[in-house]
């Protein structure tokens, strides 16, 4: 039914009035989120990549709700609330997935995705959507915020990809 619900809010999209799609999109967010991540737990496991994952439900979770809003009372918002979900929702779970996917596919287990999303790569990503943010925020510099917003996520992508391949190669990634 979430599913349906789901196709659906692309068709509102489609007929022009992206509000109703926008609302559809944050109520399944918010009961996929809920029910089936329980974000209101925190992790098992005190890990950075337990954080990172957790985190992203959240990101999503509330930049799906932000969105709606924003569509609906506050237009000029919705592309920086669609940034939490796409860049941060979507960035960190991709990285979060990725590290544990290279780790126990390499025979390597939760340690290995400690070396592959480390704290400094999680502050990249991380400092990746607040830039971004400051673009909508400051749109007289919004070049420069852009640049270092995507400094930052190249880092971040980056310093994994680098970490990952060592791994995956029998070697010990450094930070």
């Amino acid at each position: 039914m979430l599913a349906a619900v789901l196709a659906t809010s692309f068709v509102a999209d489609a007929w022009g009035d992206p509000r109703p799609g926008a609302f559809a999109r944050a109520a399944v967010g918010a009961i996929m989120f809920g029910l089936v991540w329980k974000l209101w737990q925190l992790p098992g496991r005190h890990s950075v990549p337990a954080y990172v994952l957790w985190s992203s439900g959240w990101l999503v979770g509330l930049g799906l709700i932000a969105t709606a809003v924003a569509t609906a009372a506050a237009p000029g918002l919705t592309f920086a609330a669609m940034h939490l979900t796409f860049l941060g929702g979507f960035g960190a779970l991709t990285m979060g997935i990725s590290s544990r996917v290279v780790a126990t596919h390499g025979g390597h287990g939760p340690a290995g995705e400690d070396r592959i999303l480390t704290p400094l790569r999680a502050a990249l990503l991380a400092s990746a959507l607040a830039l971004r943010l400051g673009a909508e925020a400051d749109p007289g510099h919004r070049a420069a915020w852009l640049a270092a917003s995507a400094l930052a996520w190249l880092a971040a992508w980056t310093g994994w990809l680098w970490a990952a391949s060592r791994l995956s190669a029998g070697r010990r990634p450094s930070t």
